[in-house]
């Protein structure tokens, strides 16, 4: 049976979820991830050297040494920024990588070295696949041939991610009245994501209108430093009744959160195209978001989202504003969201379009050795 061998972090939900499709076509699966529960279905390998200080040069000799052990017919990257690690990949007979949109973004790769191992596996690599128009334009600032770019957005499960979900459940965990208006920050708890500028604003939106509001984030990822610090302007802003500061979110319940909330908030200084926007516009969620390009791709400011100026407070407050006085455009943009994510998004045409790729890398490779 012909292998794939994938090299991801399978702590990952997301990577865990992708890196299996080879599963789906009849492909065997190996998988080497440094750390992270077993994926089912696969052959799982780990730095095996416990007694030694994980290093860089000794998991690249390692990683090199299964691939030469392996010999599979492809070797898939998910995460393109893995230094040594790359090096090692780049000796696969064809090499598929999978951009995640933080690992070729300009604060990643601001230190040459990183740059250098990230172009290197890139221009190795047979195809690079890509979520988003911006991200196609961030591999050719990197070198990548676009002949090389193949548009895999992965998608979403469509039988999970739904609208019209029950939310009674989170409602009284939470102690949300059904009529109050609910404001989602699903971004992982990281000074990118500009937390303290949704606190700020919120607060504000809260002093200006008097209305019955609560705001839900999570602490998921977050350092015990940087959750203080927004708990404290939790406190010194006087909205902790109206704050949910959760814990990290079980993927299995993110369709339930999306369902409660009125509004998706979304600011952070720069992205990709991140996995919890097609979730969310699966589920019918309206979105505010950071003024950034690539989101422009999915959303049409005052027709399925609005645009805000990351820092301007005044925009965020006119923005939750404009949202909680007009529900029923809201229900025209839930349609185009869900129409949207149908045909770009749905989890088994992307798939289907994923094996489509490796089955190809086969065929053109049994035709260069005729």
């Amino acid at each position: 049976m012909k292998s794939i061998f994938v090299i991801g972090a399978a702590a990952s939900p997301l990577t865990r979820e992708r890196g299996q499709v080879p599963l789906y076509s009849g492909y065997e699966l190996h998988w080497y991830s440094p750390s992270g529960d077993d994926v089912p279905g696969a052959k799982m390998y780990r730095y095996p050297f416990n007694r030694l200080k994980q290093s860089t040069f000794i998991e690249m000799f390692y990683v090199f040494y299964l691939i030469l052990k392996i010999r599979p017919v492809i070797v898939h990257v998910f995460y393109a920024n893995q230094r040594f690690v790359n090096l090692a990949a780049t000796f696969a007979r064809k090499l598929v990588v999978t951009v995640m949109g933080s690992d070729i973004a300009d604060y990643k790769l601001g230190y040459r070295f990183n740059s250098f191992f990230v172009q290197w596996l890139l221009s190795r690599a047979d195809v690079v696949t890509s979520k988003s128009i911006y991200l196609d334009s961030r591999l050719a600032s990197l070198g990548v041939d676009i002949k090389k770019i193949k548009r895999i957005t992965w998608g979403v499960d469509r039988s999970r991610f739904a609208p019209d979900l029950d939310t009674y459940s989170l409602r009284v965990k939470y102690g949300i009245a059904e009529g109050d208006f609910v404001v989602f920050d699903v971004r992982s708890c990281s000074e990118l994501y500009n937390h303290p500028f949704i606190l700020r604003s919120f607060a504000t939106y809260l002093e200006t209108y008097n209305i019955d509001a609560v705001l839900i984030l999570t602490r998921f990822s977050g350092s015990v430093e940087y959750i203080n610090k927004l708990e404290a302007l939790i406190r010194h802003l006087g909205i902790v009744d109206n704050v949910r500061f959760v814990d990290a979110i079980p993927k299995e319940e993110m369709p339930l959160y999306y369902n409660l909330a009125d509004v998706v908030v979304s600011v952070p200084s720069s992205d990709g195209m991140p996995q919890s926007l097609y979730e969310s516009m699966a589920c019918g969620c309206f979105h505010i978001l950071g003024d950034l390009p690539q989101y422009k791709e999915l959303i049409r400011d005052r027709v399925n989202g609005l645009f805000v100026e990351i820092g301007n407070e005044q925009q965020l407050v006119e923005a939750l504003d404009w949202v909680s006085k007009n529900q029923g455009q809201l229900t025209a943009a839930a349609q185009e969201n869900q129409a949207l994510v149908h045909e770009i998004a749905d989890r088994d045409q992307q798939f289907h379009k994923m094996t489509k790729i490796y089955d190809n890398l086969l065929h053109t490779n049994t035709l260069e050795n005729q």
